[in-house]
């Protein structure tokens, strides 16, 4: 008999679709994916595209302090690490392990709404064996076919760069070809559109700088940012004189000329781009200290300048001000730009990872109408995924 009345009282305050959408939004990728188990009604409602957009939407807002770093494979070993650590303490709270041969290696070019694009390579030969894109939430990667310049013959890098269109949701990845061990403008450039799976060659002409190949990359608000690069240093901006820009919705390449250096003919300087206060931020780093630059509009403020050794430790600038680097002698930093406080994050961390983004969990790359071979489990095996903290 009470029994009965459960059940009865359960129906009476079955709640409108829309509310059970706004609550499964708040709750991590793994309930969800039970949940999707429950009922038709609910398997339909998180399998709706707007569901997934309404997801992270809802996790970029509650801004939950986790990093994805991806570590460096060291060579006598046959696992590369990709981590989701805490950003507060640096703690590590689970791992993904990646199978790599003696040769082989595993390059980050961006991550995005929960999704992270990766090259492996053969790094003595320097050639591109594979590109895909990974949702460590899903643990699921979409193989992306290689593009054509991967087939030209002779000594040529390959540098990618990962975007994303806001307006049609839709993810691409411009690839460049270029002369290995050189400085210079691409021979040839390629744009991959996830949604046709197809890749198109485009006409580019030359700009007022070289593409610094294999230099880190931003993305913000639809638009792609690396640096280029000038190695005779012919001006007052040193070897870095402008960023080059892709607009990822209307495939436009454009050049932004960035601020003077203070020192023009060191070689202990680096400049590479970031994202501050959800603004791009250049990150102007000298033998003994280091500038924060921010652009507004179409100019650019100095906004901070601390006194910090960062030249070739220096990984993450998080967008809420606070500076990830790595010691001389080991150990993972931060830095608040606003209240001047460093801080030990790990003493017995030894290298600097090779890319560091924020992270968030989503339902990205759920992809459907596909053949099998191209939708695949990564890491391949379950217990190559391994949870410390819960």
């Amino acid at each position: 008999m009470g029994k009965k009345k459960r059940n009865k009282l359960s129906n009476k305050s079955t709640l409108p679709e829309e509310i059970w959408g706004e609550i499964l939004a708040r709750l991590p990728i793994k309930p969800i994916l039970r949940f999707r188990r429950v009922s038709r009604l609910w398997r339909s409602l998180i399998d709706d595209p707007q569901f997934t957009s309404m997801h992270l939407k809802t996790l970029k807002d509650r801004q939950e302090s986790r990093l994805l770093v991806l570590e460096q494979h060291v060579t006598c070993t046959t696992k590369q690490l990709c981590t989701i650590r805490r950003a507060d303490t640096f703690r590590q709270m689970s791992k993904h392990k990646f199978s790599v041969g003696y040769y082989t290696d595993y390059e980050a070019t961006g991550y995005i709404n929960g999704v992270l694009c990766l090259k492996k390579y053969m790094k003595d030969y320097k050639e591109l064996a594979k590109i895909f894109l990974w949702n460590p939430s899903l643990k699921k990667a979409f193989d992306v076919r290689l593009p054509q310049l991967a087939e030209s013959i002779g000594n040529f890098d390959i540098d990618c760069a990962f975007g994303y269109d806001p307006i049609k949701k839709d993810y691409k990845i411009v690839a460049s070809l270029h002369a290995q061990d050189e400085v210079d403008f691409p021979k040839r450039v390629e744009i991959y559109t996830f949604s046709d799976n197809y890749w198109e060659r485009v006409t580019l002409k030359k700009g007022p700088c070289f593409w610094d190949k294999e230099a880190p990359k931003s993305y913000l608000d639809g638009v792609i940012y690396w640096m280029g690069i000038d190695p005779n240093k012919t001006t007052t901006k040193g070897k870095f004189p402008h960023l080059v820009s892709f607009h990822v919705g209307n495939e436009v390449f454009n050049y932004i000329e960035l601020p003077n250096c203070d020192i023009i003919d060191t070689q202990s300087h680096e400049r590479f781009p970031s994202i501050l206060d959800k603004c791009i931020a250049l990150v102007d780093i000298f033998p003994d200290y280091t500038n924060i630059w921010v652009m507004r509009g179409s100019s650019w403020s100095k906004q901070y300048t601390f006194n910090l050794q960062l030249y070739e430790n220096c990984f993450y600038l998080r967008s809420d001000g606070n500076l990830l680097f790595g010691g001389e002698k080991g150990g993972a930093f931060s830095y608040n730009l606003r209240s001047q406080e460093k801080k030990l994050l790990a003493k017995s961390y030894m290298k600097p990872p090779i890319f560091t983004s924020d992270y968030v969990e989503s339902f990205e790359l759920r992809v459907d109408g596909y053949e099998d071979q191209v939708v695949f489990s990564f890491p391949l095996e379950e217990l190559n995924v391994i949870n410390i903290e819960r």
